[in-house]
């Protein structure tokens, strides 16, 4: 807490995007939450649930799975044409 207010009394960052959260994300604040001792996900739960999310979207792992695709496809197109 840089400036000492709550996350619920700051505002959003400027140029700072909404998250939805995902099923799976949500199901992770609702467990958190039970962990806790709450019945529901607060602000918190929430937040550490949507950081988590946009982590996992990031991963390096499903950009290198992406393009060793690409390069797969590149690579029959380039021997079709040499039988040509």
């Amino acid at each position: 807490m840089r400036d000492g207010k709550t996350p619920w009394e700051r505002k959003r960052p400027a140029g700072a995007k909404k998250t939805k959260l995902t099923a799976a994300s949500r199901a992770k604040a609702k467990g958190r939450a039970r962990e806790a001792g709450r019945k529901y996900p607060n602000l918190v739960d929430n937040m550490r649930a949507a950081a988590e999310q946009r982590s996992r979207k990031k991963s390096p792992s499903s950009a290198t799975r992406k393009t060793s695709g690409a390069r797969k496809t590149s690579a029959k197109k380039k021997s079709s044409a040499k039988r040509r």
